[in-house]
């Protein structure tokens, strides 16, 4: 029965060996060596921040990511989710600790300002009659963002272009297929915008092969992957996010979907995906930066990705210098 049960597998950095003081003092160590080679902590592209089930409507999250605090809510009336910037302009209260939904509103839960989910204007101030006289400045960034595949994304870029569109999977969309579980990492070292590759993958017990699972994996811009797994059972899809949190830390998640009648297997294949990403991160939270690795030529691929993924680095990325002076993080 354990295999009907979603499973979850939530992993924060102090779990998987990462000690705060002695990791910051290693870290500060290694950034003197690195200096300013190391890439900015931040990309150009679209972020999962929450999970849709997380925001019900008439609710209010903060949520820290990006080097940035949001208020993430979802409207009363329209089901609709907006993101904008945390901190009220009147007394700097975060709106997403104890503010109210009003409909398609924010009220601040300090002086009950309340701002507009579509672009952010303050529309209401109760004990006053000069709003058209701040209106200008009372305003909070309004975060263009996306709900698709059970996620919510936000789209971060230094230049302020225009986003692309996220793929939307249709069995999760229409509910054919279900969710069966997750695993979670929090991660402390740094990782045209769809690149795709093919491969597959078999497990053997003893010499008898048990399964194959033909995969199809498509990268999509800097923090979001997908990953279509046809097995020997049936199909399924592992959707991957990456989230930068702060400064050279990070949150990895996968999330799996698949029919109902192959619960069983897919919760095989979570169980020993999780035990082999444990590996990983451990190594990972314990790794030097190297600009330039010194790699085997059956590593070329390595190359050619790191290569591809300098796309979504431009000219106003802040750097780890310009992130690391900023408090709010």
């Amino acid at each position: 029965m354990c295999f009907l049960s979603k499973y979850f597998h939530l992993k924060d950095l102090h779990d998987i060996g990462f000690e705060g003081k002695r990791s910051a003092i290693n870290r500060a160590r290694r950034l003197r060596k690195v200096g300013n080679k190391i890439p900015p902590p931040f990309p150009n592209g679209w972020f999962s921040i929450i999970e849709s089930n997380q925001i019900q409507p008439g609710t209010a999250n903060n949520v820290n990511c990006l080097g940035e605090n949001f208020v993430v809510f979802r409207s009363l009336k329209s089901k609709e989710v907006f993101v904008l910037d945390a901190y009220c302009p009147h007394m700097g209260a975060n709106l997403g600790v104890g503010g109210m939904v009003d409909g398609d509103c924010i009220e601040c839960p300090f002086h009950q300002w309340k701002f507009r989910g579509s672009d952010g204007a303050c529309v209401n101030i109760p004990y006053s009659d000069s709003l058209s006289e701040i209106e200008k400045s009372a305003r909070i960034k309004k975060w263009k963002s996306r709900e698709v595949n059970g996620l919510i994304f936000v789209w971060h870029h230094a230049e302020g272009e225009e986003p692309w569109e996220i793929p939307v999977i249709h069995e999760i969309d229409n509910n054919e297929w279900v969710f069966h579980g997750k695993n979670e990492w929090s991660s402390g070292e740094e990782n045209k915008h769809v690149a795709s590759i093919a491969m597959t993958h078999s497990v053997k017990f003893w010499k008898y092969e048990f399964v194959k699972v033909n995969v199809t994996v498509k990268q999509v811009g800097p923090g979001y992957v997908l990953l279509f797994l046809q097995s020997s059972f049936g199909p399924l899809v592992a959707l991957q996010t990456v989230t930068p949190v702060e400064p050279l830390v990070q949150r990895l998640s996968h999330y799996f979907y698949g029919p109902r009648y192959l619960a069983w297997f897919i919760k095989f294949s979570l169980i020993c995906e999780t035990i082999n990403v444990a590996r990983d991160v451990m190594v990972w939270n314990h790794k030097q930066y190297v600009s330039n690795p010194l790699i085997a030529k059956e590593e070329k691929p390595i190359k050619l990705f790191r290569n591809w993924f300098g796309q979504f680095y431009s000219e106003n990325s802040k750097t780890f210098a310009d992130s690391n002076n900023n408090l709010t993080w």
